[in-house]
């Protein structure tokens, strides 16, 4: 029987997002498939999922996932390229059989041509088999042309006049099958990505990957793993035999492709499960973003009609595209280079009976790390494997947990999209479905078995791979702050006990640190910091500030980090208002002395402080930091007032500068009074002339735009210019050439890419919605 349960809860979902239908159509810049952490983000950087390979989210290197569906016996594919969409090969074709055991000859195909040749011949009715070179061929001066020849009267191989050039595959670069499915859609919500495909042969098909990464459920957001259903029904009256095909490989945890790879099978209760990975298991090395450790698991329920193989690539997609079933036996050659043509978990589900009635399966694929992060020499496991478990344990909780977790994340997806539509309109719904995700994907929740608890770590992607950068937490504080501010904090706590010299290093610096060292290891010594003195502490106070209102209290804070708090407030008292040379977060710009954008930050952090020790019930710091930060407010007006007095300046002593002063918005969050309105209203209406076709620049040194700080900045604008910004941002991402996951970096004037992919502050897009929402 089918999975009914599924069926019911994929009702319910449509149910429910059917009221929410208002997401603007984007061609989104890549679209999430699975994006669960820094080192398992699978994306698809094309319009279609047939146009080519999907690819790792933070390096764009190729990590293949497969797609083919069998109906009544005709192969199409709907993930992955396929045959010719790449080459074009001449291919000769013959008049007849000369006999011998084609066209049923054993499917093994260890030479490309003879699979190009064998993926052509499957599309011709009247083709009565294929071979490659021979004599005929050579005859013909064609020894490595590809020859097929039509059903007639046996005899030898004949040239045939008709010869023309085909789009056909070469070699693993693409399915082996150039009928595809026909993608009608593709809608991003913020937990599920959902594809619909229909064909020439009266069935539809829809393909959705979600993750449940649901802000109250942190064993679920914890888990390394996305789901994938397959959901079929006719449109033509009739009842068909469907197969699904789907495969993952390894590329996710090697970090080459000479890297030696094994496999494994296995049951786990009611659970079906495959894994493949570095057959030696090198922990916490990585090359350019991948990492050559851990597992990729893909798991299915013994009760569905499902079957599975593991093998090379183009053994078990050819065996699929021929005959509409996998391989009988895993392949047994292991350990063998994870490229090409490496091993692949593949899963066929087939649905017997197809007819108006909507039938669904969903199968697992997660990854198991092992260790996620090295701590100053503390190996710190995925907080899943707290209480012992396995690779095989994840996945078989994960698929039980399933119908409950699918109904939650649907019902997720259609409260904040109707949240974010009834507040800001559909454009910025649409954005920040896209965003969130993403974010999130640049994290990964840990246990620390010595101090009995969660942690979660950030990497800095694409931009230094830093392990959690202060900078990069914060302008994804926005989405952090909003949806689970605990979390929030456990991601600043190891930054806060390296910096109270809770490690072997000794901390001495006066400011905040501004990271932990490359991830995933943490080894940073003070000397080898970014420096960022205001920058870092400032940011640190804040979100501290910005989590004590959603809690209305000081408690989660630490007793031992009090001291480490309020030396940060006494560092800012010296700096704040005139940060000197410091570099700030944009260091891209290089140095920019007396910043008053900065200086804003380490003003607001100051008052932030006050806000803290306020809830803290320390009346008398509260009062004395207040006042410092009121008095440094009132003479940054003076110091960033620009002669024409239109605008604040980029840097205190340079008229005719200006930039954005993103810095305040945490001003307007926590409600603070030390800057007034006619500061935000003077700067936005000079924001208004500085904007471009497709966004605000970042100051006036280059139009190019950080499109986590113009949303900051917009956070703050009247309702009109926001929607502008929004408009501007939903131009760049729908219409940019860099297809890479929501960049934070680009050129206004043109939406060119600039740089940076993948990054979690794009959660920053969320901060108008914070505006609104409150703490």
């Amino acid at each position: 029987a089918e999975n009914m349960v599924g069926i019911a809860v994929a009702l319910a979902a449509c149910a429910l997002l059917a009221g929410v239908s208002a997401l603007v159509p984007i061609r989104p810049p890549a679209t999430p498939l699975i994006a669960n952490n820094p080192y398992f983000s699978i994306w698809s950087a094309t319009d279609n999922l047939t146009q080519d390979w999907t690819v790792n989210g933070p390096n764009g290197v190729r990590q293949e996932l497969a797609g083919m569906v069998s109906i009544d016996g005709k192969v199409f594919a709907f993930m992955g390229p396929t045959s010719g969409a790449n080459h074009t090969t001449d291919v000769m074709f013959g008049t007849d059989n000369s006999g011998g055991d084609l066209p049923n000859m054993p499917v093994t195909l260890d030479r490309p041509d003879w699979r190009l040749c064998q993926a052509m011949c499957i599309e011709n009715p009247d083709c009565g088999g294929w071979a490659v070179g021979g004599t005929a061929a050579k005859a013909t001066g064609c020894e490595d042309t590809p020859i097929c020849w039509l059903k007639g009267t046996p005899g030898n191989l004949q040239p045939n006049p008709c010869r023309t050039s085909q789009n056909i595959d070469r070699g693993t670069d693409s399915l082996p099958v150039r009928a595809t499915l026909t993608q009608e859609s593709v809608v991003v919500h913020p937990l599920t990505t959902v594809y619909t495909f229909s064909s020439p042969v009266g069935v539809m098909l829809e393909v959705s990957f979600w993750s449940a990464v649901l802000p109250d459920n942190l064993e679920a957001m914890a888990r390394p793993v996305t789901y994938v259903t397959f959901a079929t029904w006719a449109v033509d009256g009739k009842v068909h035999d469907v197969k699904v095909y789907f495969d993952i490989g390894v590329a996710a945890v090697v970090d080459s492709s000479a890297t030696l790879v094994s496999w494994a099978r296995g049951t786990q209760g009611t659970t079906n499960w495959m894994r493949t990975g570095a057959h030696v298991q090198d922990i916490f090395s990585e090359t350019n973003d991948q990492p050559n450790w851990g597992y990729v698991y893909a798991a299915f329920s013994q009760d569905s009609l499902a079957t599975s193989c593991i093998g090379h690539a183009e053994r078990v997609r050819t065996a699929f595209a021929t005959t509409g079933v996998l391989p009988g036996t895993d392949d047994a050659d292991a350990p063998v280079p994870a490229a090409p043509n490496g091993p692949v978990l593949a899963i066929v589900h087939r649905f017997p009976a197809v007819g108006t009635s909507r039938l669904d399966t969903t199968v697992v694929v997660g990854v198991d790390l092992i260790y996620s992060i090295n701590y100053f020499n503390q190996w710190m496991p995925p907080y899943w494997r707290r209480n012992g478990a396995e690779g095989p344990d994840l996945v078989a909780a994960a698929l039980a947990d399933a119908p409950a977790l699918q109904a939650a994340s649907q019902q997720f997806d259609a409260q904040l999209e109707s949240d974010l539509l009834a507040k800001f309109g559909p454009v910025y719904q649409t954005l920040c479905a896209l965003a969130y995700r993403q974010s999130y994907a640049s994290t990964d929740i840990v246990w620390n078995e010595i101090a009995g608890t969660h942690w979660q770590f950030l990497k800095e992607i694409s931009s230094g791979s830093c392990l959690s950068t202060v900078d990069v937490i914060y302008p994804a504080a926005p989405l952090y702050v909003l949806m689970n501010p605990d979390l929030l904090y456990r991601l600043m706590v190891p930054l806060l006990a390296y910096a109270n010299n809770d490690t072997y290093v000794q901390y001495n610096l006066a400011w905040a640190p501004h990271h932990l060292g490359t991830y995933p290891i943490g080894n940073l010594q003070p000397d080898q910091q970014e420096q960022m003195p205001v920058e870092e502490t400032g940011n640190m106070l804040i979100m501290l500030a910005a989590i004590a209102k959603t809690k209305n209290s000081t408690d989660f804070v630490d007793p031992r980090y009090w001291p480490l708090i309020y030396s940060w407030g006494r560092y800012l008292v010296t700096t704040a208002l005139d940060p000197g040379n410091q570099l700030c977060t944009d260091d891209f710009e290089g140095p920019s002395p007396h910043n008053a954008n900065l200086a804003a930050k380490g003003i607001v952090g100051l008052e932030a402080l006050a806000m803290i020790l306020a809830l803290k019930g320390d009346a008398v710091n509260a009062t004395y930091f207040h006042g410092v930060a009121q008095d440094y407010a009132t003479k940054w007006q003076t110091l960033a007032m620009d002669p024409s007095q239109t605008h604040y300046k980029l840097e205190y002593d340079l008229a005719d500068t200006w930039s954005t002063k993103y810095n305040l918005l945490f001003h307007t969050v926590l409600g603070m009074d030390i800057y007034p309105q006619a500061v935000l209203d003077l700067e936005n209406a000079y924001y208004a002339k500085m904007q471009n076709g497709f966004g605000l620049p970042l100051d006036n040194r280059a139009v190019f735009a950080k499109t986590d700080w113009e949303m900051w900045a917009a956070a703050n604008m009247p309702p009109q210019q926001a929607q502008q910004i929004f408009n501007e941002i939903f131009r760049f991402a729908n219409t940019t050439t860099g297809r890479v996951p929501f960049s934070d970096w680009y050129e206004t004037n043109s939406g060119d890419l600039k740089g940076f992919r993948c990054r979690a502050v794009i959660g920053g897009l969320y901060s108008p919605y914070l505006v609104a929402k409150g703490l």
